[in-house]
């Protein structure tokens, strides 16, 4: 069995497959391996999920990307995250941090848009991939402050942290929280605000990005497990049933909440309702800012 990720190897997605597919392995007494296929805004792992035998052997665990922003942004993709897929369940969400590197001379939200706007098109953010919540963060943000800044896309949220620890250039980040939190905490990199609408617990001083006078600014990429169509319900209840079982645990339950997720599970119509309502508020999003490829 696998459990297939968008992302590269040491990101919070893989992270969370990891630990997830220890589990089961534990559970099931058979191997659960994670095959990281990164690219293409997640549409690679997508495309290769949607394509598998629906047998409960290929999981994919979906991001807001792959599953939401990905079908909007794309004028071309070869996967649809409704046809395609049969919704198992919602495992988390993780707020976004606005990170930059200590040598980059801002310490608030209004000082990094005065240097976005006195440097045009000189001031870039990273991401974690074209069609990401952490490229669409950005993009919000570019939007609402009407600053010329660039997108850099990474193929994972490791990759993403490696540069901005380099701090080679004007550069921030909408990052993940597990994948920066050591590097906050120790000095090595600098967190200016939080993408959700609360702060984080574990960095109270960190204000959000709505009390930095961008009010509405709200982000909240999620994480949930997806198989093929067309496979059994009794599967996909099964899959759900021990994935719940294993979130709630002690040790995965508080290594989890101290890595920045936050629990959401949730039954496969449950996650459903939510992936529709998502699709609907990206597609607005994506129409609103001009973001579609062309066909």
């Amino acid at each position: 069995m696998k459990i297939v990720v968008a992302y590269a190897p040491g990101g919070t997605t893989d992270t969370m497959a990891r630990l997830l597919g220890q589990k089961l392995s534990e559970v099931w007494g058979k191997p659960v391996v994670v095959d990281n296929k990164p690219g293409g805004g997640g549409a690679i792992a997508a495309e290769f999920v949607a394509r598998s035998a629906a047998d409960g052997h290929t999981i994919l665990l979906g991001t807001i990307g792959e599953m939401a922003i990905n079908p909007s942004l794309e004028s071309k993709i070869n996967y649809d995250p409704q046809r395609d897929f049969a919704p198992v369940a919602k495992l988390a969400v993780t707020p976004l941090l606005l990170v930059t590197h200590p040598n980059l001379a801002v310490k608030s939200v209004k000082e990094l848009i005065e240097l976005a706007k006195s440097k045009p098109d000189h001031v870039s953010f990273l991401s974690t991939g074209q069609g990401s919540s952490q490229h669409m963060s950005g993009e919000i943000f570019k939007k609402m402050t009407g600053t010329k800044i660039v997108h850099v896309p990474y193929k994972g949220g490791a990759p993403q942290t490696a540069a901005l620890l380099a701090g080679q250039e004007p550069q921030f980040g909408f990052v993940s929280i597990g994948n920066v939190l050591p590097y906050i905490q120790s000095g090595k990199l600098k967190a200016i605000a939080v993408s959700n609408a609360n702060r984080y617990k574990p960095l109270p001083d960190v204000p959000t990005i709505e009390e930095s006078n961008l009010a509405g600014f709200n982000t909240a990429p999620w994480m949930a497990l997806f198989v093929p169509t067309n496979t059994s319900k009794e599967i996909i209840q099964t899959i759900n049933a021990e994935s719940l079982k294993i979130l709630l645990q002690t040790d995965v339950k508080d290594r989890l909440t101290q890595m920045g997720f936050e629990l959401t599970p949730s039954s496969p119509q449950e996650l459903a309702s939510f992936v529709q309502s998502e699709i609907s508020k990206y597609r607005t999003v994506v129409d609103d800012l001009g973001l579609r490829s062309n066909p």
